[in-house]
Parts: C-alpha cells; sequence; structure tokens
C-alpha cells in the first residue's frame, strides 16, 4: 500500500501499511501488527465511503516458505505440491472468514475493495537472501551441489520466479471467487448483511509474461514477470504498479 501513499494526496484518502502483515494474521489477537482489529476499528467510523484492502503478498511467498521449511523440509521431509495447495487453501479461507465478519459491521463502507496480490518480482536467489535476512531459513541452496529433500524445498518447482508468478494467478483466481460469493451474499435480502459492495481487483495478469497465462497448468511453462516490474527487493516497481492500478480502480 506504499505505493499509494506515496503517489495519492488527495485529502479524502488515507493509507495506513502494515509492514510483514499477512492474512493468516488477521483473525489473530495475538499478531504483532493487529492489523484486523485495527481495519474492524477504522471501519466503526461512519464517513467512511470505500475501504480498500491489499494484503496476501507476504503469505504467498515468505510464510509459504516458512511453512513448508518448519513443517517438512527442515525435518528431511520431501514436499508436495498438496502442501503448498492446502497453505494457499487456508489463507484464502482465513481471509474468507474476516471478511465474512467485516461485512457484518453496521458501519462497515458501503464499497470494499479487494486487491489481490501482486505478482512478486523477486529471482529465485533474491527470495533465497531475503529468506536468509530474516532468519526464516538454513539451507545450503542455492552455492551447494549437494542434493537433499531440504535443498527441493527451494528449488525451481517450488520456488522459481516462474512458478511463485503462476501461484499467484491461480491464488488469485480462487479469491475472485470467494470475493464474487461474497458480494453476492452481501446484497442478498435475505441475508443479515446490509446492502454493500465488495469487489475484487487485480492486476496479476498485466504484470506476467503471456506464457504464464497460458500455460499456467504446464509445469514446464517458462513465463515469469515481465522485466518492466523488476525490482532489487519484494516490491515491484511502484511507478508500473500503481498505473495499472489507477486504470482499475477509478476511485480518486
Amino acid at each position: 500500500m506504499r505505493q499509494f501513499q506515496e503517489a495519492i494526496s488527495s485529502p479524502g484518502f488515507g493509507v495506513i501499511f502494515f509492514s510483514g502483515a499477512t492474512i493468516k494474521g488477521l483473525s489473530n489477537s495475538q499478531s504483532h501488527h493487529h492489523a484486523g482489529s485495527l481495519i474492524q476499528t477504522i471501519c466503526q467510523n461512519p464517513h467512511l465511503k470505500h475501504i480498500l484492502l491489499m494484503f496476501g503478498s507476504v503469505d504467498y511467498d515468505f510464510s509459504l516458505a516458512k511453512h513448508l521449511w518448519d513443517k517438512y523440509a527442515s525435518q528431511d521431509i520431501e514436499l508436495k505440491e498438496e502442501y503448498v495447495d492446502e497453505f494457499i487453501q487456508e489463507v484464502i479461507s482465513k481471509y474468507n472468514s474476516f471478511l465474512t465478519e467485516l461485512i457484518k459491521f453496521k458501519t462497515t463502507p458501503s464499497i470494499i475493495h479487494i486487491l489481490a496480490p501482486q505478482v512478486s518480482p523477486m529471482t529465485d536467489r533474491t527470495l533465497i537472501a531475503n529468506l536468509r535476512n530474516q532468519n526464516t531459513i538454513n539451507t545450503p541452496f542455492p552455492d551447494s551441489h549437494e542434493d537433499s529433500k531440504q535443498q527441493n524445498c527451494f528449488k525451481g518447482e517450488f520456488f522459481s520466479n516462474a512458478s511463485r508468478a503462476r501461484r499467484t494467478l491461480q491464488a488469485n483466481d480462487v479469491l475472485e471467487i470467494v470475493v464474487r460469493d461474497l458480494a453476492l451474499a452481501a446484497q442478498s435480502a435475505n441475508t443479515i448483511y446490509k446492502q454493500q459492495q465488495i469487489y475484487l481487483h487485480r492486476i496479476d495478469r498485466e504484470m506476467v509474461t503471456e506464457a504464464t497465462v497460458t500455460e499456467i497448468s504446464s509445469e514446464n511453462a517458462t513465463g515469469a514477470i515481465q522485466e518492466r516490474f523488476l525490482t532489487c527487493d519484494h516490491h515491484p516497481k511502484v511507478t508500473e504498479t500503481l498505473a495499472l492500478w489507477k486504470q482499475k480502480l477509478k476511485i480518486w
């Protein structure tokens, strides 16, 4: 969300960002950021007409990597794609639960905008460096040529840029369905929700190469993030992503 804070000076537009906050932490009362409870407090402002929520990038990359390392790779258990799928499904389920509770608030803004996670710009080696800097992992990969189940955790099958790009698109497809179902529930006269609107906006498809989109189900797809979004850290190039978000949102 920092990209919005730096670029938008409208007096009616405010930005709060939580560095490293996760979807899984939104409903956790012990969360370090307390992002979920703060969002609920903000939503009690009766003058708030729109709220934009942007979470998930940390879950899709760092939290997933830590989960796989702690539960499987560090125990020398060979990874399977189903372990990745289970984690992502849990993340989206928790987001669904949080949003379901949020739209029950009587003072919740009439329009909720869910900004789907962006595609990570990190190369394979940059991801490993970031994880090591955060003390998330302690593994000889990628410098060692020794073959082990632990190294497999961070090989291309699970954490190459192309794999992570495709995972983001797939997860956002599921999230889009979740938000659509929430919107239908919120507009139904037979539910406990008031008449609210909730939308999902996404730019992930515009961020990747055509191969990533067309070969999303292929293990051999070579597509990844477009070069114009690449940076030296885990945030895509702001000038490029912000231009796409402005086209999608059109609320300022």
